[in-house]
C-alpha cells in the first residue's frame, strides 16, 4: 500500500513523501527495517505444518483400517471356530447315539456298538477318500493330455508337423 506522509514541511510543493508498506508485513506485523524474507518463511512453516497435519491424518486414517480388518479377521475365525465346534459335537452326538442304539441290538454289548460305529465310518471315510482322489487324478489327467494335445495342434500348423511325427521320421 502506498500513502502519502505530510510530515515533513521542508518538502514544499515538489511532492509528497510516500513510503511503501508490504501487506504481508503489516499482516506478520513486521516494521519496515525486518528480513524481506521473514513472511515467506513463515508462510513455509505454516505449509509444512499443514502437510504435516494431513500426512499424519492420512497415516492415522490407514492404521484405523487396518486395525478394524484384522478385527473382522479375528471375528471371522472366533465365528469360524464356534461353527466349527458345533459341528464337531453334533458328530459325536450322533455316533454315540448310532453306537448305543447298535448296543442295544447287540444285547446291552456297549463295546460292541462302539466298534461297529468306528469301523463303518472308517469304511466310509476310506471309500470316499478312494473316490475323491480318483477324481482328481483323472481330472488332472485329462487337463495334461489335452495341454499336449493343443500344443502338438499348434505345432501342426506352425512347422507343419508335430513332435511325434517328427519322432517318427527319426
Amino acid at each position: 500500500m502506498i500513502s502519502p506522509s505530510h510530515s515533513d514541511p521542508d518538502k514544499g510543493a515538489r511532492g509528497a513523501e510516500f513510503r511503501f508498506r508490504s501487506s504481508a508485513a503489516d499482516a506478520c506485523g513486521s516494521s519496515p527495517g525486518d528480513d524481506p524474507l521473514k513472511p515467506l518463511l513463515r508462510s513455509l512453516g505454516e505449509l509444512k505444518e499443514y502437510i504435516g497435519y494431513y500426512l499424519s491424518a492420512q497415516g492415522d486414517a490407514v492404521k484405523l483400517k487396518i486395525r478394524q480388518g484384522l478385527l473382522w479377521a479375528v471375528l471371522g475365525i472366533a465365528g469360524g471356530l464356534v461353527g466349527l465346534a458345533a459341528l464337531i459335537t453334533s458328530v459325536v452326538l450322533l455316533l454315540d447315539g448310532v453306537a448305543e442304539g447298535l448296543a442295544i441290538l447287540f444285547g446291552d454289548r456297549l463295546w460292541a456298538g462302539e466298534l461297529v460305529t468306528g469301523a463303518a465310518i472308517l469304511i466310509l471315510a476310506a471309500i470316499a477318500a478312494y473316490f475323491v482322489v480318483a477324481r482328481i487324478t483323472k481330472t488332472s489327467r485329462q487337463r495334461i493330455i489335452q495341454k499336449y494335445e493343443r500344443r502338438r495342434q499348434k505345432q501342426r500348423v506352425e512347422f507343419g508337423r508335430d513332435v511325434s511325427q517328427r519322432a517318427a521320421q527319426g
